[in-house]
């Protein structure tokens, strides 16, 4: 097992030096506009309650938007979609290009959603469009909160898991959240090694998910203390 942990971050670091920076969709950015609304009931894929963040930057020289206006702008739609069986990965694709064509002036605009545990899905469930310079990245993910692990380092934790998929994959080639998350469960029991850190064991479960599933061409992990916040060490790793 330790020999696995060994090659798995040897792999992580061969796939971080040979991508260029990639910034990731967590945390949002900081410069631009920001507007959240949590505890919005929606009626979809057998009910649930979600938190929706809403990030804008206008384009250069262009009016700022209102914040309550961009907002109801997203909750009408998402009141009134058309709808309730659509992946929230397509409602949040869908929401992101309605505000944009309700608001052209904005030059980058991110989407997230976070959905809270439900009784298909016991854990709290991320989905995020990030549109810009003509582009429009998806990305998925999950929360592991108060993580219960084998490795010291990460008792009591919290980790954000976000990846993205190849692109124009089939339905049936994309992995269920689900199985993705038990993956990384299954990681956490892995036995520790004297030499960890945080920083790596981030980078080893990235790699080890991107292993796994040939679905997934690049991975972020954040481990967090309750007390510290997240740290600055995003695992980052992809796949061409």
């Amino acid at each position: 097992m330790i020999l696995i942990r060994h090659a798995l971050l040897l792999i992580s670091c061969v796939l971080i030096s040979v991508l260029p920076a990639l910034g990731g969709p967590d945390p949002l950015p900081v410069d631009g506009h920001h507007s959240s609304r949590s505890g919005i009931a929606m009626d979809h894929q057998g009910g649930v309650t979600l938190q929706l963040d809403v990030h804008y930057l206008p384009a250069e020289g262009a009016r700022i938007p209102d914040e309550e206006a961009i907002m109801e702008t997203a909750l009408n739609f998402l009141e009134s979609y058309p709808n309730t069986t659509d992946y929230f990965e397509i409602v949040n694709r869908n929401l992101n290009a309605h505000v944009r064509t309700q608001h052209p002036e904005l030059e980058r605009l991110d989407v997230r959603f976070t959905l809270e545990p439900r009784p298909t899905v016991p854990f709290a469930v991320l989905s995020q469009s990030t549109y810009e310079a003509g582009r429009l990245d998806e990305f998925y993910g999950f929360n592991l909160n108060d993580v219960e692990s084998a490795n010291p380092l990460l008792i009591g934790t919290d980790i954000r898991v976000w990846f993205q998929y190849k692109p124009n994959l089939a339905a049936a080639d994309i992995p269920d959240v689900r199985d993705v998350h038990r993956e990384a469960l299954r990681w956490l029991n892995l036995p520790p090694d004297d030499a960890d850190t945080r920083s790596n064991l981030g980078r080893e479960l990235a790699a080890s998910l991107m292993l796994r599933y040939e679905a997934i061409t690049r991975a972020w992990v954040r481990i967090r203390d309750n007390e510290e916040g997240f740290n600055p060490h995003v695992a980052r790793s992809g796949r061409f």
